[in-house]
């Protein structure tokens, strides 16, 4: 497992000087799309390109899943399966916006299910930051253990929404009410964020700079979703930390199997107190 882990950070820091090298080229045209089904940017190409380079010159074998090229194996008889999405915020970047990154989890070539990670890397682009988590070992902000909020009612909390998009803010009208109406007094109530970019959003999950997370859109059969590559990094960073997540495709929870292509829901909180109060709210 440490060479695997020693494998996806450098991958990660070097997808990190790519980045930052391409950040903030914005080119309006027609929309692409990779072979997962989600859209793919000027931005990304380069990244994608990287992925491809690194792993044609490593000498571990493995299987690469990513977001626009799909399932690729290099090297006879893979030891390892990386699940990359190279650049997850890709919006966020073309714009030159903060708040982008990559999220690699890698798994035994033998794993069926997205949550038998070993362990992953979310390296975020824009700032000095390296989240890792290995199964078992905690996880980690730049080499510190993390652990996420204590926090146990609505007061002040922070609460990341998946809704991206003007279309999907109804998906969530319901559950953000239902939360208000909870709060003890209106000026102290649940401040709504939507960073932009999930592997992230999920690391600040991990480390307790937001309180809740709810991603909806899969349930309400909204196309532009989060999939199984964009919160498999995220998901280990928050079993390790101590957060509370459950996620699934049709329903939650719901065990998902380790497919690059699948859309993907899910609620998560710092604690299993505060996860009630947010599942209740959907109800």
């Amino acid at each position: 497992m440490d060479e695997a882990l020693d494998v996806a950070l450098e991958l990660a820091r070097g997808l990190k000087v790519i980045a930052r090298e391409n950040s903030g080229k914005f080119i309006d045209g027609e929309d692409n799309y990779g072979v997962t089904g989600d859209a793919t940017f000027e931005v990304d190409v380069p990244i994608e390109d990287e992925v491809e380079r690194f792993f044609k010159e490593s000498d571990l074998p493995c299987r690469v899943m990513t977001e626009d090229r799909g399932i690729i194996d290099y090297g006879e008889d893979p030891e390892f399966i990386f699940l990359i999405d190279p650049l997850d915020g890709s919006r966020n970047a073309r714009r030159n916006l903060p708040f982008y990154c990559c999220s690699i989890a890698v798994y035994d070539i033998g794993a069926s299910e997205l949550s038998d990670a070993l362990c992953a890397v979310v390296e975020r682009f824009d700032a000095d930051e390296e989240f890792t988590a290995v199964r078992g070992k905690g996880a980690k902000l730049n080499g510190e253990l993390i652990s996420p909020s204590s926090k146990k009612n609505l007061k002040d909390a922070v609460a990341e929404v998946g809704a991206h998009f003007a279309s999907s803010l109804p998906i969530y009208s319901d559950v953000m009410s239902n939360l208000g109406g909870l709060a003890e007094r209106q000026e102290r109530d649940v401040w709504v964020k939507c960073y932009g970019s999930t592997a992230l959003e999920l690391a600040y999950l991990a480390c307790g700079r937001v309180d809740l997370m709810c991603e909806l859109r899969a349930a309400s059969g909204f196309d532009a979703t989060p999939k199984t590559y964009d919160i498999a990094a995220g998901l280990l960073l928050c079993s390790e930390s101590g957060a509370v997540i459950e996620y699934g495709k049709d329903k939650i929870p719901e065990k998902l199997p380790l497919d690059p292509s699948l859309n993907t829901q899910f609620l998560g909180a710092g604690n299993r107190e505060l996860f009630k109060v947010l599942a209740n709210s959907l109800r």
